[in-house]
Parts: C-alpha cells; sequence; structure tokens
C-alpha cells in the first residue's frame, strides 16, 4: 500500500477501501473522464507511457509510440497540460502511481503485449533508453510472452542488484529465473548454470534481505539435486545453517554436516568460514567455549594462512564473544574492532554490521548505553547503505531501541521501533522489537496496548521457540497487568529452565519478584529457586552488580534501608533512570517501615520526579499509593516548564523529512537521502500530517 499511495494519505485511505490490488473508484472514475477528452493520439501516447514504466525517457517513449518528433510532442504537451504527465530531465513521469495503475487498466491485452513487445526490441536495441536495461529487459519480455528472451535479462538484473546491495531486487529476479525455469527449452543452457546454482544464489539472497525461512526453502531444493560428498553441497549446507541460525533454531547441525560432506581438497574459504561460523555458534553463554576456541584458533590459521579477510573476521567475532562471555569487555571491544576492520578491508559488509551489533550488546553489557546507542546508530545506517536495513538493520534498531529505554528517551525509543517494523523484519526480530513497545506501554500505564502487542507472540510458534529468553520478563509483566497469575507463572517456569537463561537473567528474575509480590503471599519454593538463580548469576560489572542489589533488597531485604540504599547508590552511578526511580521507591518503602519518614519522604520525591519526567505512568501511580499509606508530601516546586522547541510535536526525524518534502522531494528521495527506506519515509509522512493538518484546520 505504502508502494501505491507514495505514503500519501489520502491515498492510503482511498486503497484501504478499494478491494485488495484495485484501484480505488473515485480515482479510477475521474481518470476515465480525463481520458475521455483527450485526443486519440495522446490517450495512445498515455497507454504507452504507463506500459513502459512510472518514468519514461523521451527517446524510449518515441521508440513505443512510433509517433513522428511533432506528433509526439504535441500530444504530450496535452498530457503535460492536463498534469496527467509530469516533466522529468530527460523524460516524462506519472504524477502518481495511482494514476499509471489506472491507465495500465484500461489497455487492453493485446495492445498491451503489442506494447511491452515494443518496449522489449528498443531495449534491446539500445540500452541507454532506460537506467536499468536488464531488469527492465527480463519484466517486458516476460510481459510480452517471450519467456526464453527474459531469463537471461533477469540473471543478469540479479547480478547488477548484488553489485548495488539492492538485495530484495536482487531475490526477486533470482525468483523469476526459478519460477521461469520449467517454462523454457534447456535453461541451464541459456544461462550456463544449472538450478542448484540458482537456488544457491537465491537462498545466499535471502540471507541478506532477511527472508530467512524462504532462503531454507531455496537451500533443501538445492540439496535434495546434490550429491552427499560434495563442495557445492557442503557450500548450500553452510547457508542453510546461517539462515537457520537467523531464524532462531541453531544452525550447528547443518555446519557440521557440511564439514562432513566437504571433500578433500575443498577450498580454503568454504573450509574457513564453516570453521568460524561454528566458532561463533559456540561462543553462546549456554554454548561450548572451548570447543568455540578450538574453531575460532583453526578458522584463524586458515585465514592467516590464505590472506581470507573475511574468515578472519568472523573467527575474531568469536573469539570477542567469547571474551565477552568471561567478563573481560576491554578484551572483547578490541576484537570486536578489529574485526570490523577485516570485515571492512574484505567489503564483508554483512561481518561488518556483525561486529558492530557485537560491540553494541558489549557496551550495553557494561552499561555504557549512551556510546551503544552512537554505534548502533552507525551501524543502522549502514545497514541502510548496503541493503541490509531489513535484516541486520533491525538487529541494529533493536538495541538502539533498547539503550534509548534504558536512558529514558521512550519517545525515541519508540520512533526507532516504529521505523523498524515498517520495514517488515524477520519474525524473531519483529517479535523482539513489539516487545520493547509493550515494555514502553506497560512503564507508561498502558496496559492494553501492552497486551496488544505481545499477545500475538504467546499465541505464534515465534513466540515461543525463537524468542531469546530475556522477553519472557516482559510478558510476564504482560500476564500480570491482564491479573492472568496461572499465566505469568507458566511463562516464568519455561523461563528460568531455558538453557540460554543466564546469557541475560534479570529481566525474568525482576519479573519473577514481581509476580512474588502480586501474588500476595511468599511461595517459598519458587522464592528458594529465584534466589538460588540469582545466587549463580555474575555480578562483576556495575549493571549487573545494580541488578544483584535491587533483587537482594526485594528478596531478603525489603525492610532492611542499608540494603535499598546500596542499591540506589548503585544505580545512581549508572544512566538509567527508570531503573533508579523504582529502587528509590523501595528504599522509601523501607525507610517507612524502619520509622524514617524524612529520609522516605526525600526518596519518593525524587522518584516522583523521575517518573513525572519520564511519563512513567504505572510507576507514579504507585509513588503515589505508597504516599497516601505512608502520609508522605509528594509536593515539590513547580520546575519551570521549557517552551517546546517545536510548537507541533515533531521529532528531530520528522523535521528532517519535513525539510525534505518541503523542498519538493518524494518519499523515494527522502528516503534515499535519509538511509530509509521509501515505505519508513511514508510512516514519516503520515505521522507528519497528522500532527500538522489538526493545528493548520484549528
Amino acid at each position: 500500500m505504502h508502494d501505491r499511495s507514495d505514503g500519501n494519505p489520502l491515498f492510503v485511505e482511498a486503497l484501504a477501501a478499494a478491494p485488495a490490488g484495485a484501484t480505488p473508484a473515485p480515482l479510477r472514475d475521474w481518470l476515465a473522464a480525463a481520458m475521455a477528452k483527450l485526443p486519440d493520439t495522446a490517450r495512445s501516447v498515455l497507454r504507452a507511457a504507463a506500459v513502459a514504466g512510472q518514468e519514461v525517457r523521451h527517446a524510449l517513449l518515441a521508440a513505443v509510440s512510433g509517433l513522428a518528433d511533432p506528433e509526439l510532442e504535441l500530444a504530450l504537451r496535452e498530457l503535460v497540460d492536463r498534469q496527467l504527465l509530469v516533466v522529468r530531465e530527460d523524460g516524462y513521469a506519472f504524477r502518481h502511481a495511482l494514476f499509471r495503475d489506472a491507465v495500465l487498466g484500461d489497455v487492453l491485452p493485446g495492445e498491451r503485449r503489442r506494447l511491452n513487445l515494443r518496449c522489449a526490441e528498443a531495449i534491446t536495441e539500445n540500452r541507454s533508453l532506460v537506467s536499468q536495461p536488464a531488469a527492465e529487459l527480463a519484466t517486458q519480455w516476460s510481459a510480452a510472452g517471450d519467456l526464453g528472451r527474459a531469463l537471461a535479462p533477469a540473471w543478469e538484473a540479479a547480478d547488477e542488484a548484488e553489485r548495488s546491495y539492492a538485495y530484495e531486487q536482487q531475490l526477486r529476479m533470482l525468483e523469476r529465473v526459478l519460477a521461469w525455469w520449467d517454462e523454457i527449452p534447456e535453461p541451464a543452457t541459456l544461462l550456463g548454470v544449472s538450478k542448484v546454482v540458482v537456488l544457491h544464489r537465491a537462498a545466499e539472497a535471502c540471507s541478506s534481505a532477511g527472508a530467512f525461512e524462504q532462503g531454507i526453502a531455496h537451500a533443501r531444493a538445492a540439496l535434495n539435486q546434490l550429491a552427499d560428498v560434495d563442495e557445492s553441497r557442503a557450500r548450500v549446507l553452510a547457508v542453510r545453517g546461517f539462515l537457520n541460525r537467523r531464524a532462531g533454531r541453531g544452525g550447528d547441525a547443518d555446519l557440521e554436516a557440511a564439514l562432513d560432506a566437504m571433500p578433500a581438497d575443498a577450498s580454503p574459504d568454504l573450509r574457513g568460514q564453516i570453521l568460524a561460523q561454528l566458532a561463533v555458534n559456540a561462543s553462546r553463554w549456554d554454548g561450548d567455549a572451548p570447543q568455540s576456541t578450538k574453531y575460532a584458533e583453526e578458522a584463524l590459521r586458515i585465514g592467516r594462512d590464505h590472506g581470507l579477510l573475511a574468515v578472519q573476521a568472523t573467527a575474531l567475532i568469536a573469539s570477542a564473544r567469547t571474551a565477552a562471555i568471561a567478563g573481560k569487555p576491554d578484551e572483547a571491544l578490541r576484537l570486536f574492532q578489529e574485526a570490523g576492520r577485516f570485515a571492512k578491508a574484505a567489503t564483508d559488509q554483512y561481518t561488518l554490521l556483525t561486529a558492530l551489533l557485537a560491540e553494541t550488546y558489549t557496551l550495553m553489557g557494561s552499561g555504557d548505553y549512551a556510546r551503544a546507542a552512537v554505534v548502533a546508530g552507525e551501524g543502522r545506517s549502514l545497514a541502510y547503505r548496503v541493503g541490509q536495513g531489513r535484516s541486520r538493520g533491525a538487529d541494529l534498531a533493536a538495541v538502539l531501541a533498547h539503550a534509548l529505554w534504558l536512558l529514558g528517551r521512550w519517545p525515541e525509543s519508540r520512533e526507532v521501533v516504529e521505523d523498524a517494523l515498517a520495514e517488515d523484519p524477520p519474525p524473531m526480530m519483529a517479535g523482539i522489537l513489539l516487545d520493547q513497545l509493550a515494555e514502553i506501554a506497560l512503564a507508561q500505564g498502558d496496559p492494553a496496548d501492552a497486551v496488544a502487542r505481545s499477545t500475538p507472540l504467546l499465541t505464534r510458534e515465534v513466540g515461543r521457540t525463537t524468542l531469546p529468553v530475556f522477553v519472557a520478563g516482559v510478558h510476564c509483566r504482560v500476564a500480570l497487568a491482564q491479573g492472568d497469575f496461572a499465566a505469568a507463572d507458566r511463562i516464568l517456569s519455561d523461563a528460568l529452565g531455558d538453557p540460554g537463561f543466564f546469557g541475560d537473567p534479570w529481566s525474568v528474575l525482576r519479573a519473577g519478584v514481581q509476580l512474588q509480590r502480586s501474588l500476595g503471599v511468599r511461595v517459598a519454593p519458587r522464592e528458594d529457586e529465584l534466589r538460588e538463580l540469582a545466587r549463580r548469576c555474575t555480578a562483576d560489572r556495575p549493571v549487573q552488580l545494580a541488578e544483584r542489589l535491587s533483587f537482594d533488597a526485594q528478596v531478603d531485604g525489603a525492610a532492611d534501608v542499608a540494603a535499598w540504599d546500596a542499591a540506589v547508590a548503585a544505580w545512581r552511578d549508572l544512566s538509567q533512570p527508570y531503573q533508579l526511580a523504582q529502587a528509590l521507591i523501595g528504599a522509601a518503602e523501607s525507610a517507612l517501615a524502619a520509622g524514617q519518614r524524612v529520609a522516605a519522604g526525600d526518596r519518593l520525591r525524587e522518584s516522583a520526579s523521575l517518573a513525572q519526567e519520564l511519563g512513567a505512568a504505572s510507576l507514579s501511580r504507585e509513588i503515589e499509593q505508597l504516599a497516601v499509606r505512608g502520609r508522605l508530601d509528594l509536593a515539590v516546586p513547580e520546575p519551570p516548564q521549557p517552551k517546546p522547541e517545536d510548537p507541533f510535536g515533531l521529532t528531530n526525524r520528522e523535521r528532517d523529512v519535513l525539510r525534505l518534502l518541503t523542498s519538493g522531494r518524494t518519499n523515494s528521495q527522502i528516503a534515499t537521502e535519509l538511509f530509509i527506506s521509501p515505505s519508513t519515509a511514508g510512516v514519516h509522512v503520515s505521522r507528519i500530517l497528522t500532527k500538522l493538518v489538526p493545528r493548520v484546520v484549528s
């Protein structure tokens, strides 16, 4: 809908009311009336332009229309004057994509095929007539019914798209080749490659485009046609192993099978990459660190012996992950940055983005959220530039959103998540992004929104089996917001027994404590289990230490003022205002219990101030209830309200978009300049209009 409406809210509304794929009736009727007033020649030129594309160069339109220059120019003048076409530097464009759709709907099948054939013949004779001749030839020849002549251009266009980092376009072209394969005599002879090669390349394109399940299907189809011991089989297994890991299902079995399928004379590059990927997979929190180190060292040796920079980069990422898990963040950061330099030198964009992503995780674990947000933002911009906005870009967006959430910059966090969701990321990452929105909604006192965000995840396979264990903490709190204690306890039990629990345990442990408090009674077996698991968690970094102190204060020392003050001090040294506000409430409650009313009031007022600044409505209600119970005065002098930087409430990104919009840029041009997708640009335009139009009308 965004593609067809170009982000125009009025067209979005019209498309939503029209049947799927149909041109809205009002627009169709208006265009029919406008075309009825045109001379015959102008109507035929408009139809030729519609078949040629959204934009068409003058030379191509002249070749397709077959008209002499004076006659063509007269017809074009009529179309431009009536604002059906607009002038471009070397040709013409439809004012809007929906106008072209409506014109195409008026072209008879025989006429359309004839025009497609003319376009294909003209471009074949002179490729400079279009900007992307291979892709255009594939489109025009196939529309003209000649799949044999469309096949080679589609294959060529896939190559061009890959070189331009346009992986979704590459995948579309490869999907066309596969769809036409059985319809054409001897396609392998025409292309000089087998169907297995096409399937393998399609699976690789899926890995960059973020279409992991689709890629797994292509890899499976290729494997069905390969021998048991064959280098090609090993390569396809390696790709499928990578895709399975990105889809949240491991991938070790495929990588180990790839090693077994590899012939003795297999290329060092293949062996090195498989070993490096196995090293990365084994460097999980619940993985096998010694085995990861063994794989990584062998991969590094192969990489150094044969000058394989990408292999060395991946192996260094595995070594860095092992260092991070061992509590050596400085060494991990050094290795991640070294891996990034190797990947950049090898022009391996995916591995470079992976190194940046891993660097942000390490910074987050060290509590350096501001720096993590900067690195994640830079990585996200790079991901869009190299065509991986939907895959690695979504991963980086999730880290950026979480960092902003922890820093208390909730509106920015929400905007990052919504932008990433507009790209239709892979299911697992969509789940993590939606959970971030649910977390924000809970904190802002909107449990209904939190339920709406997370409930679909709990009923789909992705929510039960492939989401990281730490999101169970959010799901548990959502269930508590609904008053469903049984569901909350079930979610908690599953998470506490998950092998990956110790990778990021504190969100789940916090939810467990909250469940205990919500029940109103202390369930000794569960409390003992939570206490034992917390004892086994490492707390050698500032964030982990603050989490442990808060947990201990809640579970073991609810009335211990010193325990709560230690937790407050730990959070105060970090940049996490929401967690600090929560600890201050616990400190106020313990001070009240100890009869320290002045201290309790000071702590509660500070917490109230933080909650107000954050817009944490649920926390504000909890503070007010404690103040009433303890008869504490929350009144503090009202700080002067700063004049809003933007009276319309536009975010920084929306102001960037508005600046370009008012200078006459289209959504596609805005997307190119800001390194975002056209659909995301359209979302921003819709938000801007929503904010501006009511003010203008009033």
